[in-house]
């Protein structure tokens, strides 16, 4: 049980952490604006509201509001989720009698990360991680301290009895098999004092040969009983040596389309033929690796959560995977496939929203800060130069004051779009906020950058945008020095740029 439940803590890891990246989106932002629903009940701790066109109400919603609510309209029958506090501003969110126990746990013992209670009687498993107070939390928590833990984030998960009553069965099968053996030496120990009976021999013969019938029988019965246990698991169970498949269970054929095991083999040597590569550690992709054959590299590595991805019906579909040995000698070995599809999609679905600006389709503020601070190590590491050149639109208020926001939305996707198509697939560009861009420019000096400047804003200044016709951009450029951090060759950009603001705009100014 204990693999399966290890499973199940990585699994509910996996939701939390997609919600606290939701969180940390709502956060980079301040909140978001949505229509008021009169049917939703209003925060306690934030009432600011806007009114807008078309005479609608819109109301901010902050992290906390946001994961409350998600946890309310949850679908989902297999677990549920809900954010809880000691001290909460909504009674709402007050914490349980587990969550109570979580919480005074992770304040006396601040290392810990999660907590978990497995509850035997109701076969549920009982999880909690902290939610630790950041200097935005103070806005609505102005009496805790940043860094201490505010709250948590609590799934309850249904555990199944399948895999504990598979463990019992697979001992009570290998029992079985010990006991048939021990009676095959005895029947042949017998048999052998059996040769100096003449008189006894025929009779005795036809008795053994009725009790290895019987074992036989019973032996069948027992394999034939696991393998409907096997057949009614949704999860992919197979035997395979690592090279060959050997055995495999109702689901396998189901999922893969195979009536038996010879026409999946007509085809194929091993299911390992559909794991397709991805550049993550715990994702498989070859026969062999580290020199191991794939069943024996997951068995060598349990600290590993290993996943494979397969494109199955023309979707790609996800697992987690595990294997054991069934044998002594681990000639054979039993590998389970679970899908993952849901909780990775939903993953990456999170990571992407945490990464990307949705309206230009260029990575945000977030991701270019990793990227600037790993381009800024690289340049010192090996030194090589590294250019940064910061540019906004110029009169761009005038632009969504004058035609509306859907055409200024338009015009931020068309500049976008332009740049983008002149830049190099090393250089990184992203949307700072508003109308205010980077250009990340890793091997180039000072005239590469400058020229570079100079084409994207003639390039600008010469393209037509619908409706508003033409615009024009100011640029300020930087390059790296001895001695510079991010924060000081990002100052030199912004001073530069204001030059260029303060000389008349439509220009490419520098600072050194």
């Amino acid at each position: 049980m204990a693999d399966n439940k290890d499973a199940i803590l990585q699994n509910d890891h996996a939701h939390i952490l997609g919600l606290v990246n939701l969180k940390t989106w709502n956060d980079f932002y301040g909140g978001v604006y949505v229509v008021k629903r009169p049917d939703v009940q209003e925060s306690l701790v934030d009432d600011i509201s806007i009114r807008c066109d078309y005479n609608q109400t819109l109301i901010r919603i902050n992290h906390a509001w946001m994961l409350r609510q998600l946890s309310e309209r949850n679908r989902c029958t297999n677990y549920r989720f809900r954010i809880s506090s000691l001290h909460p501003k909504n009674p709402i969110n007050r914490a349980n009698g587990f969550e109570t126990r979580a919480l005074r746990y992770m304040e006396n013992n601040p290392e810990s990360t999660f907590y978990y209670e497995f509850d035997d009687k109701h076969k549920k498993l009982y999880y909690l991680e902290p939610l630790t107070t950041s200097s935005k939390c103070l806005q609505c928590h102005n009496d805790e301290k940043v860094g201490g833990v505010r709250g948590g984030i609590s799934i309850v998960h249904n555990v199944e009895l399948f895999y504990k009553e598979r463990e019992i069965l697979f001992q009570q099968t290998a029992v079985v098999a010990v006991i048939f053996v021990g009676m095959l030496y005895l029947i042949y120990k017998m048999y052998a004092l059996l040769l100096h009976r003449n008189g006894e021999l025929t009779r005795m013969n036809e008795t053994l040969e009725e009790k290895v019938d019987e074992r036989t029988r019973e032996l069948d019965s027992k394999n034939r009983y696991l393998q409907t246990i096997l057949d009614n698991s949704p999860n992919i169970i197979i035997i395979t040596d690592g090279e060959h498949l050997l055995k495999a269970n109702g689901s396998f054929f189901t999922i893969f389309h195979y009536e038996t095991l010879e026409a999946f083999r007509a085809e194929h040597d091993c299911i390992c033929d559909f794991f397709e590569k991805v550049d993550e550690l715990e994702y498989l992709h070859d026969k062999k690796i580290e020199g191991l054959l794939w069943p024996y590299y997951l068995i060598s590595h349990p600290e590993i959560q290993h996943k494979v991805q397969m494109t199955i019906d023309e979707q790609i579909v996800y697992f987690s995977i595990n294997a054991r040995c069934l044998e002594g000698t681990c000639s054979n070995v039993l590998v389970e496939l679970s899908d993952i599809t849901e909780v990775e999609l939903q993953k990456k679905s999170f990571e992407k929203l945490a990464k990307i600006d949705t309206l230009t389709g260029l990575i945000n503020r977030f991701q270019f800060d990793v990227l600037y601070a790993h381009a800024i190590q690289n340049a010192k590491r090996y030194h090589e130069p590294l250019a940064l050149i910061m540019f906004d639109i110029d009169f761009f208020k005038n632009i969504n004051d004058r035609f509306g926001h859907d055409i200024g939305d338009h015009t931020l996707q068309h500049v976008a779009h332009t740049i983008t198509q002149r830049l190099r697939s090393s250089d990184i560009f992203a949307r700072w906020g508003g109308e205010e861009f980077m250009i990340l420019l890793p091997k180039n000096d000072f005239d590469e950058a400058m020229t570079l400047a100079e084409d994207l804003r003639c390039a600008i200044e010469n393209a037509l945008f619908d409706t508003i016709g033409n615009i024009t951009i100011s640029f300020g450029v930087a390059v790296m020095q001895e001695g510079d951090d991010e924060a000081l060759l990002l100052k030199r950009a912004d001073q530069a740029l204001y030059m260029a603001k303060e000389k008349g705009r439509n220009r490419v100014e520098f600072c050194l």
